[in-house]
């Protein structure tokens, strides 16, 4: 199953801690969604580097 870093983020916005989102899916690991976590930081670093 692929589970999109979208859903990710969507699931810990919404007040999920890592933790129970490994319960729920438990092919996901915590380095998964560190690494969701970073992407949502690097593409907010790039999208606010351009703006004027």
């Amino acid at each position: 199953m692929r589970i999109a870093v979208e859903d990710v983020l969507n699931w810990l916005n919404a007040g999920l801690s890592p933790d129970q989102i490994i319960r729920n899916f438990p092919e996901l690991n915590k380095r998964d969604i560190s690494a969701c976590i970073q992407f949502a930081q690097d593409e907010e670093q790039k999208n606010t580097q351009y703006k004027v």
